[in-house]
């Protein structure tokens, strides 16, 4: 019969455990099974209702484990993925991933074909700025997540790919600054005031120059994968802020369900206040509050706040409960890089809207 999952208590019995086992020789099941144990013993002893395991938590505690555990931590310390000793740092994961294949090995799972580094990164992109634990580009590419892992710290010890670290759960991966496959980003150092005509003019023209992979409507390409689209729906006229995605990381972008639609009277008031955004992404950068740029309806804001130390521009719907207001599933959370094209080529989606007037 089975039981309830508790996240926080199997994750916190998985490391205990991992602190005592040998890794050279358990496995994945191994390891699994005794964090099951543990947990139902404690259970009965407390008189509590028996817990189940998640076999997904437990891969990523043994991921996590890993990836902290010499030989990778030794290199870590030492700065190898810093890109000056490049050939150490990567010598430092394959120990490790060779450990990783070891304690997965009886688990019966069928191999998977060779996964191409251009894949992966490719997948990295098509993730955008949200990023992905290796679990997730794993089933993304219908690939083997160990050898994608492997890839992960193999790029970014080259600079190709970057990861931030979580307290709980697998490190999260993105493509590394500058490396978005011949898309210029916008420095960081734009959204700032000292963004300098030169540099706001070549951002607008990388933002809305004819692209071989624009979908349909689109005006600007705020990142690889998110877009300004404008369009007529019945009688309305409409801004969308949408995330789009390849499938497989190759082929045509193609709308995903993260994005927000903004009425022509929204979209105005949202551009009579776009100047508000830079210096409400320096406030928040700078105290980590967060900063309101303007109310596009009763239920749409859009304001500047931080999330893992990342300054984010979220456009907004919102919805009452319980007396609180809060934030809900339609909208659309911008990097500095993304809301800076977005200041500056919004003359551009005005263009486009009095097009369609």
């Amino acid at each position: 019969m089975g039981g309830t999952f508790d996240e926080a208590r199997t994750r916190a019995v998985a490391r205990e455990l991992l602190l005592e086992v040998d890794l050279e020789r358990a496995t994945e099941r191994a390891v699994r099974d005794e964090v099951r144990e543990r947990l139902r013993a404690r259970a009965s002893e407390a008189g509590e209702t028996t817990l189940d395991v998640d076999a997904n938590v437990i891969s990523d505690e043994i991921d996590q484990f890993l990836s902290q555990s010499t030989p990778v931590k030794r290199a870590r310390e030492r700065g190898d993925d810093d890109g000056d000793d490049i050939g150490g740092y990567v010598a430092a994961v394959e120990a490790v991933e060779a450990k990783r294949a070891k304690m997965t090995e009886d688990d019966a799972t069928p191999p998977s074909p060779a996964v191409a580094e251009s894949r992966v990164l490719a997948a990295l992109r098509a993730l955008g700025e949200d990023g992905g634990c290796a679990k997730t580009i794993a089933e993304f590419l219908k690939r083997d997540k160990g050898a994608v892992n492997k890839i992960l710290y193999a790029a970014k010890g080259r600079g190709l790919a970057r990861c931030a670290e979580s307290e709980r759960g697998a490190p999260r991966w993105f493509i590394a600054d500058g490396c978005d496959g011949g898309e210029s980003t916008v420095p960081a150092r734009a959204a700032t005031s000292s963004m300098t005509p030169q540099t706001s003019v070549k951002t607008t023209e990388l933002a809305t120059s004819p692209r071989s992979d624009a979908v349909e409507n689109e005006v600007v390409a705020l990142s690889a994968t998110k877009r300004v689209t404008v369009r007529k729906w019945n009688n309305a006229t409409l801004v969308d802020f949408r995330e789009y995605y390849q499938k497989g990381g190759e082929g045509p972008y193609l709308p995903g369900k993260k994005g927000i639609s903004l009425s022509l009277p929204q979209w105005k008031v949202l551009r009579e206040n776009i100047d508000k955004i830079e210096p409400a992404i320096e406030t928040c950068d700078g105290s980590g509050a967060e900063v309101l740029v303007c109310e596009m309806s009763k239920m749409r804001r859009c304001s500047v706040s931080k999330y893992k130390g990342a300054v984010l521009l979220n456009i907004r719907e919102y919805y009452e409960k319980n007396g609180q207001i809060l934030p809900g599933f339609k909208g659309t959370a911008l990097s500095k890089d993304a809301a800076m094209r977005l200041v500056v080529t919004a003359a551009k989606i005005d263009e486009r809207l009095a097009s369609l007037v």
